[in-house]
C-alpha cells in the first residue's frame, strides 16, 4: 500500500471519527443540563445537526428501539421526537475499515437517559443504554455520511426509577 492510499485511510478514519463526534454532540444539544428535553426550536436544530449525519437515502434500524427508518426527513423526524426527555451518549471503541469511497465501522455505545415521560410505565425512568452500533459509510461530496446505522446487542438496564438520581451530574453553579 503507497504511503498516499495508508494517509488517505487515515484521513477517512479521522473524518468518520469527527462525524460521530458531530453526531453525539447534536443528539446531546436536545438537553439541558437540568436533564429535561430542550425548547422545541433548539431541539429542531440539533436534530436537523444530527440528521445531517445521514446520508439522503440512509438506513435506521433500531428494532424495538426507534424501528427501522428510511431517508434523512424520516430520521430527522425521530431524533425530534425522539423516546428520551433527557439523554448523554458516548461512541467509544471505533473499528473502521475504509475501502475508497466506503466504509464499515463498529462503535461500543453507552448512553445514560431518561425515558420520555409520555410513557408512564416508564415516565422518568433512569436508563443506561449500553450496545453495539454497526454502521456503513459512503463519502460524498460534503465528506463520510452515514448510510446505515443499526444497532447490535443493544442492552438498556434502569438505574433509577426518579430523576433525582441524576442530581449529582448537574454542572457546578447550575443549581437546582
Amino acid at each position: 500500500m503507497s504511503v498516499e492510499d495508508r494517509l488517505a485511510r487515515l484521513e477517512a478514519h479521522a473524518d468518520i471519527e469527527a462525524v460521530m463526534q458531530v453526531y453525539a454532540a447534536a443528539a446531546d444539544a436536545k438537553y439541558t443540563a437540568r436533564h429535561r428535553k430542550a425548547a422545541p426550536d433548539r431541539v429542531a436544530e440539533a436534530a436537523r445537526a444530527q440528521a445531517a449525519c445521514f446520508t439522503p437515502d440512509a438506513e435506521w434500524q433500531a428494532g424495538g428501539f426507534g424501528g427501522s427508518l428510511h431517508g434523512r426527513v424520516a430520521i430527522e423526524d425521530f431524533f425530534r421526537e425522539g423516546p428520551w426527555s433527557f439523554a448523554t451518549h458516548l461512541y467509544a471503541a471505533p473499528q473502521i475499515q475504509v475501502a475508497g469511497t466506503i466504509a464499515e465501522a463498529r462503535w461500543r455505545l453507552w448512553e445514560l437517559g431518561v425515558r420520555d415521560e409520555r410513557n408512564p410505565a416508564i415516565q422518568g425512568h433512569v436508563t443506561l443504554l449500553t450496545g453495539v452500533v454497526r454502521q456503513s459509510w459512503h463519502r460524498l461530496p460534503e465528506g463520510w455520511r452515514i448510510a446505515v446505522m443499526a444497532f447490535d446487542q443493544l442492552h438498556a438496564l434502569t438505574l433509577a426509577t426518579d430523576t433525582a438520581a441524576l442530581s449529582c451530574l448537574i454542572p457546578a453553579g447550575d443549581t437546582p
